[in-house]
């Protein structure tokens, strides 16, 4: 018997998320959600169950993060009757059991391969955490993780231009969510598939091994999704003179991100 399978992608705000789960969601072996309160298909899943279970929540900002408990365990209730056909509230005995049971019931729901993307989960320890006991917890899963990164200075500069998100503290939850990217795959090993938003959007081989994962056969790059005149913009944008702290300059420098393409010079 085929084992259930559960793709979740792990980013920060603004890196490419949306594009990436839209794409995977096109293709008839991988789906996602399709009725939640909030925007691009997020569940926030994990995220609402660190405060059902009582597990602490660092501030966000442009967020409503932390949860206030019996908010998160009602929405969670919510998204299983809306998602899952045959969910049935009274049937869960307790909120360790909503958790978990809850996420196999919307993996089921959603076979072969249930994708879910929430850019808040990356930067709470307590969601990760839950996250690797539903690992522990759910035998009949198989777990992959998508570790999608973007270079800090388009991430901070489209959350400047979107939101009016400050760089000069935006940059160290993205420190933060990174390095936590990193301390995951010192414990889940090849379970977690991490990817440049800069190569995917050139070249969908980097997501070799999450097609693997969901059988998906033949894959080529979709426009509709990924297109590279999202990159770099800040560099032409004078009023954008944002410069990183020498700690997430150097965590970038780890993954891959060239000096020049750090540094905040001026193309025109």
């Amino acid at each position: 018997m085929n084992k259930l399978k559960c793709i979740s992608i792990l980013s920060y705000k603004s890196s490419g998320s949306s594009a990436c789960q839209y794409l995977l969601s096109s293709f008839p072996e991988i789906h996602h959600i399709l009725e939640t309160r909030h925007s691009f298909n997020e569940t926030l899943f994990w995220t609402k169950a660190s405060s059902v279970l009582g597990q602490s929540l660092q501030e966000m900002i442009d967020t409503e993060v932390p949860f206030d408990q019996e908010k998160s365990r009602g929405e969670l209730i919510t998204l299983l009757e809306n998602n899952v056909q045959l969910f049935d509230p009274d049937s869960i005995a307790n909120d360790n059991e909503l958790v978990f049971k809850g996420w196999e019931q919307l993996v089921r729901e959603h076979s072969p391969v249930f994708l879910e993307k929430s850019p808040h989960h990356l930067f709470q320890w307590s969601a990760i955490d839950l996250m690797l006991q539903g690992m522990n917890n759910l035998p009949e899963i198989d777990f992959l993780f998508i570790g999608l990164i973007r270079n800090p200075m388009d991430v901070l500069y489209s959350a400047w231009t979107r939101w009016g998100t400050p760089p000069e503290t935006g940059q160290f939850e993205w420190l933060t969510a990174y390095q936590n990217l990193l301390d995951l795959r010192e414990i889940v090993g090849n379970q977690l598939v991490i990817v440049r938003y800069e190569d995917v959007i050139t070249d969908l081989s980097h997501l070799g091994p999450v097609f693997d994962f969901a059988n998906v056969k033949e894959y080529h790059i979709n426009e509709k999704y990924f297109h590279v005149k999202s990159l770099s913009k800040w560099k032409f944008d004078n009023s954008f003179v944002f410069e990183l702290e020498e700690e997430v300059f150097e965590l970038a420098m780890k993954f891959g991100y060239k000096t020049e393409e750090l540094i905040n010079i001026k193309t025109n």
